[in-house]
């Protein structure tokens, strides 16, 4: 995309080139800035000018000008025959053959380049019509195709009345690139832009189309686009060019994943790690109770540790000489760990216990198969639990497909990975859109939850005992990133009970304390569906209010004897009446 600056700059370097051998190289040179829709006419310049090279400019946008018709002609041809073969390769309703039917013959018929407005009649006429819940993807296939040779026509005309006094090739290269000038758009339509996580830039050619985020979200292509968006603004961190706003990429992040309900999946853990320590340090919220132990994690309840603890934990972690001797470490501090930690830390002791001798290597395979079998219990589990659900409802042939294409693959996949082998979340969620979410049945929501209920979970202890090469490379060991890994997991964290991707506010009426482990699985998840999943914050919370209360009254914290009051307000409010816990705590000394 262009800045307007940068596109000014590039239309006076246009206007001072005088020959057709000059004007090829500085389309080619800046080809990256063309829209991908005029990359022909940058072919067929450089084209002409291979075989021609004193040819006037404008001679050669005449011929250009003069084949538009023969391109549209093309692409007409092209279009009736993709819907032909849809006819052939899909399953469609009669009513749908017929409208899919007119649309290609009409197609056929058409010469030269018709009338923009005639021929969208047409398209929303038949396949704007569609009852199949491809009506959209199929639609917009046809008319983009079709529109890019209009663009491509309208962008090659010239009238020097009203070319505000630029050549011929300056005009054109400036109709050209202005469809890669960029704009802002929402995210949330319903959210005005002026927050910072709702906008998103994009060029002037989207801008139209995309006005609304969820056509980006249910485009073909919009999820990789998206994803692309957040690589380039993650690089850009890592080169310090956005100094002061690195934490607008999560906040970017959250409010995607939010609106397209998982149609677009942004990770954190695919963002490159010198970004991701830049948007830390910016984006860590005050918070003094991290600061102070014994705090109980408002969500599970498990006693958290504070960032020192965390460190004196690894010194000695990296001081244990064998497996024996972490294995006492980790059971010397397991009232640490979290339910997660806790399991992996079990089978560790269990291995050691039945095999004093065992090697590392050959404990850290058990650790993966173990992972592996669970992994392998779940989809069974999903596998029988849908089939369950399935045998008193219908579908229709097309979802019986996808159905099954998704049975197929849980089975061939993921119930036969090796153990060191990653489990990727990211690809499972493409699984799931891929296939059940394409879904036309009503039941598709459900099959949804089915399929995604303890996954992430899943997902997460894989990775425990599956640490990254950098971990272990600092630690000398697998076994030793692995244990530092589970009890990072407890470490007292923030929490913004109305995520900041949501509009929440970093305020303390805002805050609580969660371990590590319950952050990352809350992730952006808005507060109702949260106490909905984890009912034990009925529990955990007070727990939590209550020991900062004591910390309180006991340091005589200033300016804070209300926060626990306030924070059990708003967590009730923001709970929609799925929470009932105590208001009152003592925190006067």
């Amino acid at each position: 995309m262009l800045s307007s600056q940068s596109l000014n700059e590039l239309v006076r370097k246009a206007e001072n080139i005088h020959n057709l051998s000059e004007y090829a190289k500085f389309l080619t040179k800046n080809q990256d800035y063309f829209h991908s829709k005029f990359k022909m006419y940058i072919y067929y310049v450089n084209r002409i000018a291979q075989n021609e090279p004193d040819k006037p400019i404008s001679e050669v946008h005449k011929i250009q000008r003069s084949g538009t018709s023969k391109l549209m002609a093309r692409v007409l041809n092209s279009q009736a025959d993709y819907l032909a073969e849809l006819l052939k390769k899909e399953v469609f309703s009669d009513a749908d053959k017929e409208k899919i039917l007119n649309c290609s013959q009409y197609l056929k018929s058409v010469s030269g380049i018709p009338k923009a407005a005639v021929l969208k009649e047409e398209l929303l006429k038949t396949l704007g019509s569609l009852e199949s819940d491809k009506r959209w993807e199929i639609y917009t296939n046809v008319k983009h195709n079709i529109q890019n040779i209009y663009t491509y026509h309208i962008a090659l005309q010239y009238n020097p009345d009203k070319s505000e006094g630029l050549s011929e090739q300056g005009y054109i290269v400036k109709n050209m690139l202005s469809y890669s000038q960029n704009k802002l758009t929402k995210v949330y339509t319903n959210i005005e832009t002026d927050k910072r996580f709702n906008n998103m830039l994009i060029c002037r050619d989207c801008s139209p189309k995309y006005s609304a985020f969820r056509y980006i979200a249910n485009s073909p292509e919009g999820a990789g686009r998206v994803k692309q968006y957040a690589d380039d603004i993650s690089y850009a961190i890592a080169e310090n060019k956005l100094i002061g706003n690195n934490s607008y990429l999560y906040e970017f992040m959250g409010a995607v994943n939010s609106v397209t309900k998982g149609k677009i999946k942004l990770s954190r853990n695919n963002i490159i790690s010198e970004a991701q320590d830049k948007v830390f340090k910016e984006m860590k919220s005050d918070y003094i109770f991290e600061d102070y132990e014994g705090i109980p994690c408002a969500c599970c309840g498990v006693e958290t540790l504070t960032h020192k603890q965390k460190l004196n934990l690894f010194k000695e972690i990296n001081r244990c000489e064998n497996l024996h001797e972490l294995n006492n470490l980790s059971n010397l501090y397991s009232k640490h760990l979290t339910a997660k930690g806790a399991l992996i830390q079990k089978r560790f002791n269990r291995l050691l216990q039945t095999n004093p001798e065992i090697k590392e290597e050959d404990v850290m395979l058990s650790l993966q198969y173990l992972s592996k079998q669970d992994i392998k219990h779940e989809m069974q589990n999903i596998k029988k639990e849908i089939f369950e659900f399935s045998k008193k409802r219908k579908y229709n042939n097309f979802d019986k497909e996808l159905l099954n294409d998704f049975i197929y693959k849980i089975d061939n996949k993921y119930s036969r990975m090796k153990p060191s082998e990653l489990f990727r979340y990211d690809e499972y969620d493409e699984l799931v859109s891929d296939t059940l979410n394409r879904m036309t049945s009503p039941y598709k929501k459900t099959l949804i939850k089915i399929s995604k209920r303890n996954i992430k979970e899943l997902y997460l202890k894989d990775a425990l005992v599956s640490p990254p090469p950098l971990v272990v490379e600092k630690t000398g060991s697998q076994a030793k990133a692995m244990i530092q890994n589970i009890f990072k997991l407890s470490v007292l964290t923030v929490d913004h009970i109305n995520p900041k991707s949501n509009g929440g506010k970093d305020d303390y009426a805002n805050k609580v304390g969660y371990c590590k482990d319950c952050n990352n699985a809350k992730s952006g998840m808005v507060f109702p569906a949260w106490v909905a999943l984890r009912p034990e914050i009925n529990i955990n919370l007070p727990r939590h209010l209550k020991k900062i209360a004591e910390i309180i009254k006991k340091e005589r914290i200033k300016d804070m004897q209300s926060y626990p009051e306030t924070a059990a307000r708003t967590s009730m409010r923001l709970a929609r009446g799925k929470l009932n816990i105590p208001e009152k705590y003592d925190t006067i000394g």
